[in-house]
């Protein structure tokens, strides 16, 4: 097997990989000399589950799992970071939390998928102590420190969030609109055909009934 449950005492250089077994995350072993020595493998960084939440704007994340020097992912998970230190990946995990980043990143992202180019609006920070960001503070203040930083205000954040939810609501609507029209289209066609192929094995007033049906169906398109 090339996964470990544990670290072997074989001599050869191990690292720890996270990804899922039994729909939960887990951390397995696996030989360096296995695996692309990516840029991220040797510092910390947050990795953040590839398939996230519904595409809806400003939406929370899923939890992203704050990793040490050494591990990896599978492709499962994406990569945010490049640190020198756990605080600073600790202050990247604040960062991605706040209602300013969710909101960036909602710009692009509308489905689950959260690829790297997701992220081409979510300015970048900097996330060691000599920042002018305060990432000492709780998620709602650093939202107000960058809210100032990029002249916002939180009523103009929560506007944008109102007015995605309600054309993301719109755009439900009428996609449900268009399957029925679909289905119904689908299902006439279905009806017709079958009535055509069958002939006179289908008994008169039967296929006036089907008819009279598929006419009201047509009607209603």
């Amino acid at each position: 097997m090339i996964f470990k449950d544990r670290k072997p005492e074989d001599g050869y250089d191990y690292i720890q990989i996270l990804g899922r077994q039994n729909n939960e995350r887990t951390y397995k072993y696996i030989r360096r000399d296995y695996v692309n020595q990516v840029e991220n493998l040797d510092k910390y960084k947050l990795f953040i589950p590839k398939a996230n939440g519904t595409g809806a704007f400003g939406e929370t994340l899923t939890l992203p799992e704050v990793c040490n020097p050494g591990i990896g992912s599978t492709e499962s998970f994406v990569g945010i970071g490049l640190f020198d230190s756990m605080d600073a990946s600790e202050n990247a995990l604040k960062y991605i939390k706040t209602k300013f980043a969710r909101a960036m990143l909602g710009v692009i992202k509308i489905t689950q998928d959260l690829t790297p180019t997701k992220w081409k609006y979510v300015p970048l920070q900097d996330f060691k102590s000599s920042s002018d960001i305060d990432w000492s503070q709780s998620i709602a203040n650093i939202d107000k420190q960058l809210y100032k930083k990029y002249n916002l205000s939180d009523e103009e954040i929560d506007k944008a969030v109102k007015e995605a939810e309600k054309f993301a609501e719109e755009d439900k609507k009428k996609k449900e609109e268009i399957e029925i029209r679909n289905n119904a289209d689908t299902l006439v066609y279905q009806s017709e055909k079958s009535l055509k192929d069958l002939g006179d094995k289908v008994d008169a007033a039967d296929k006036a009934a089907v008819e009279a049906e598929i006419e009201k169906v047509k009607e209603a398109l």
